[in-house]
């Protein structure tokens, strides 16, 4: 199999991520955590600089890195892969669509990811880093540019200089980070804000344009484990139609 599923997972245990890896396994797939029993030192130095060593290590040709508590797969390497060739549009990675632009909220970046977004967007044209897949190679190549810009710029705003989204956001701006944006949900979608969070997988919704989403997505990825239109609310609705326990 070529494609290698990592997810930061600093907790003392796996628990956090029995969603993800409950599903992940009805679909064959066996996710790799990093950061267990580590203590969180924050977005960039936990999360970013965690993948960019972990990374080091991968052998497969992809690489798919998600948030280990708030994600759920609908879907196979198989598929997952096959819809990322027709999301990537020439590039070798591809990050997941979000509802809003963070951290950097400024027009002409706003802008430029909708103008990147065919000027539409569908509700999701700004990058987020809570799900990125590309080739591995290129994800190291990416990496290293983003340490690079990190280091040009020693004095920042705390909150954006360690803020992991912020950096992706700013190096496919600037152009030093070839990346595509997910803005039509082929591989995952962003349930952050969308009147979409009990998206249920009934087959009768296949071709069924909702915010510009001709097809079921791949993975789902939520922003909230037990709040309301949370993971757990999502599960709990739709567990029995999926057929997993945990």
């Amino acid at each position: 199999m070529s494609l290698h599923v990592c997810a930061p997972l600093f907790y003392e245990s796996e628990d956090r991520a029995r969603i993800l890896s409950a599903t992940a396994a009805a679909h064959g797939i066996s996710p790799v955590f990093f950061g267990v029993g580590q203590k969180w030192e924050g977005f960039w130095e936990s999360k970013f600089l965690g993948f960019r060593e972990h990374l080091a290590g991968v052998d497969r040709e992809y690489t798919l890195v998600l948030d280990a508590n708030d994600c759920v797969f609908l879907a196979g390497e198989e598929q997952i892969l096959e819809a990322y060739e027709r999301a990537r549009n020439g590039h070798d990675i591809l990050l997941q669509g979000a509802y809003g632009l963070y951290p950097h909220k400024l027009h002409r970046i706003g802008r430029h990811f909708r103008d990147l977004a065919d000027g539409r967007g569908f509700g999701h044209p700004y990058p987020c880093a809570g799900l990125i897949l590309g080739r591995t190679d290129a994800l190291r190549r990416a990496c290293n540019v983003l340490y690079e810009m990190w280091s040009e710029v020693p004095v920042w705003f705390p909150n954006k200089r360690d803020d992991d989204q912020g950096w992706w956001e700013l190096g496919i701006y600037s152009g030093r980070v070839a990346a595509q944006i997910d803005y039509k949900a082929i591989v995952s979608l962003g349930m952050y804000r969308q009147k979409l969070w009990w998206f249920r997988l009934n087959k009768e919704q296949e071709g069924e344009e909702l915010y510009g989403i001709v097809e079921p997505t791949k993975i789902l990825h939520f922003t909230g484990w037990g709040r309301p239109g949370g993971m757990l609310s999502w599960w709990n609705r739709n567990a029995p139609r999926l057929g997993i326990s945990l």
